[in-house]
């Protein structure tokens, strides 16, 4: 992803208080790392155990295990499984701490 187009996507999601196109959920920027690879993604449906990663149509991220930076909280290990061209599933390999959930409130 080139400079402008993460800079285009992260716009979209700016911070705690942004609605995402599906649904009026608020979504949160991320990021995904792993093996030299990084790409820009938007946290949504977070949970303790895990959350819904959006990410850009034709992204080279698939299954497997990443870091995933929320905003500055990071890196937190997940396992990712695709679910559909512009989706994944992450499974954090260790709980997140109340206090994260409370933080980004309703993503």
């Amino acid at each position: 992803m080139t400079r402008l187009q993460r800079k285009a996507f992260a716009a979209d999601v700016t911070g705690r208080n942004a609605r995402s196109a599906a649904g009026g959920i608020v979504a949160i920027y991320g990021e995904c790392i792993a093996a030299g690879l990084a790409a820009a993604v938007r946290v949504s449906k977070l949970v303790d155990t895990g959350c819904e990663l959006l990410i850009e149509k034709g992204s080279v991220l698939l299954d497997g295990e990443f870091s995933l930076w929320i905003g500055a909280i990071g890196p937190l290990a997940i396992t990712t499984s695709r679910c559909d061209e512009v989706t994944l599933s992450a499974s954090f390999t260790q709980p997140l701490d109340p206090r994260i959930i409370a933080h980004f409130g309703d993503a």
